[in-house]
């Protein structure tokens, strides 16, 4: 399910080439781009450093045992969402099939009609996701969540053990940049499922 949503999402964030041309440049290992301003680099870190925690979040869940706990998790989403919403699957399949419509879209360059699909998948998606949502508040799928969570972060810190600092370092920068702002930023403990 939470794959599904995934691919929905970047259906639904699909953007022309030239917008991808546009995004902005990872500074060159162990330094600033030129130009970057104190603020832009430690924006900079803190995107390398959440990127870090991401390949190691994703290598824990390569773990068997891990892997296993995932698809019990997403099993169990999926099912307390058909509960809520007998429709689930057919949208997960629409989603899914919007997705292969969006690259037969893509190869023809056609843009509009990628970004009519991008439109209508979005509003797919984000129904789904508020769904999703609803569901993962369940006691019972909170508690799943919460001990793969503790089991992934128990293996990301075996494979590495500079997790912890890496976090704290991330932490650090998050209020450091909310400070800069006033309190009006607030980047989020990286997560994942």
């Amino acid at each position: 399910m939470i794959r599904a949503l995934a691919r929905a999402a970047a259906l639904s964030l699909a953007l022309p080439a030239a917008a991808l041309a546009q995004a902005p440049q990872m500074p060159p290992p162990g330094g600033m781009m030129p130009g970057a301003n104190p603020a832009q680099a430690d924006m900079m870190k803190a995107m390398m450093i959440q990127q870090k925690l991401q390949l190691l979040h994703a290598k824990a869940l390569e773990e068997p045992g891990l892997r296993e706990k995932r698809d019990a998790l997403h099993v169990a989403v999926k099912a307390a969402m058909a509960k809520k919403d007998p429709s689930v699957t057919a949208k997960i399949a629409q989603l899914e099939a919007m997705q292969k419509e969006a690259e037969g879209l893509q190869k023809a360059g056609n843009q509009e009609g990628l970004e009519k699909l991008a439109r209508e998948g979005q509003a797919l998606a984000m129904s789904l996701a508020g769904l999703e949502r609803e569901v993962l508040q369940q006691p019972e799928l909170s508690k799943l969540i919460t001990e793969l969570d503790t089991a992934v972060r128990a293996k990301m810190r075996e494979i590495n053990p500079k997790v912890a600092e890496m976090e704290a370092e991330l932490q650090a920068i998050a209020q450091k940049m909310q400070a800069a702002q006033g309190g009006g930023l607030m980047m989020p403990p990286p997560q994942g499922q």
